[in-house]
């Protein structure tokens, strides 16, 4: 277990003052928000790790494949939170600007859509809004796994689905591609676990961090 020793700050400035000035987050604590950051990534590559091990299995199986690739994104919508967070609790919207800036992170980055994580995380409400329609047809409730082409029919529909060709997760008949997460899942793990050797500081190309 890794203990960090902390500092009190100086008696002339406030806690929200000192929060302020340093962008929403104070160099000492840096080491905690990249600690969180490395185990909601290290989830995540460890479900994605899991989700090709079952990939290349002989025999397919779809609960466990859908099942993975659900867990893996879960753990990345997470993880999202962190740089775009959904609310403010006056420290949050900064707080996730000075981490994008230290990742290197943009507004087109793919770990920014929330389409796929709020789908997954109000699973319950979304099955009530999509049933509402009454669609009529095939329709498979269980985890499947085929050609995301098949939204394509207005006859078959299914609750959840993964295309492993085209890396792709279809929630209630809508296409959400995931590939590009895959790989940078695995390079912000390896820079944060980098950061947390060096002394637990970020570090950016950016001179302003």
């Amino acid at each position: 277990m890794t203990m960090y020793p902390i500092k009190k700050i100086t008696e002339t400035e406030t806690i929200e003052e000192a929060i302020k000035q340093a962008e929403g987050i104070l160099p000492v604590f840096e080491v905690f928000y990249l600690e969180s950051i490395k185990y909601a990534a290290d989830r995540a590559n460890i479900a994605f790790k899991r989700f090709k091990d079952a990939l290349s299995q002989r025999e397919n199986n779809p609960s466990l494949i859908v099942a993975s690739a659900q867990e893996a994104l879960t753990h990345t919508g997470t993880l999202s939170k962190f740089f775009w967070p959904a609310r403010d609790n006056g420290i949050s919207f900064q707080r996730g600007r000075k981490l994008c800036k230290v990742f290197g992170f943009t507004e087109t980055s793919p770990l920014k859509s929330r389409d796929l994580r709020d789908t997954l995380e109000h699973f319950d409400e979304k099955l009530d809004i999509y049933l509402k329609k009454y669609p009529t047809g095939a329709i498979f409730p269980d985890p499947q796994i085929g050609s995301a082409d098949i939204t394509t029919t207005t006859i078959i529909h299914v609750f959840r689905m993964v295309d492993t060709k085209k890396l792709s997760f279809v929630l209630f008949d809508k296409i959400y591609e995931f590939g590009p997460l895959v790989n940078l899942i695995e390079e912000i793990l390896v820079k944060t676990e980098e950061m947390i050797k060096e002394g637990g500081r970020f570090k950016s190309n950016n001179p302003s961090v």
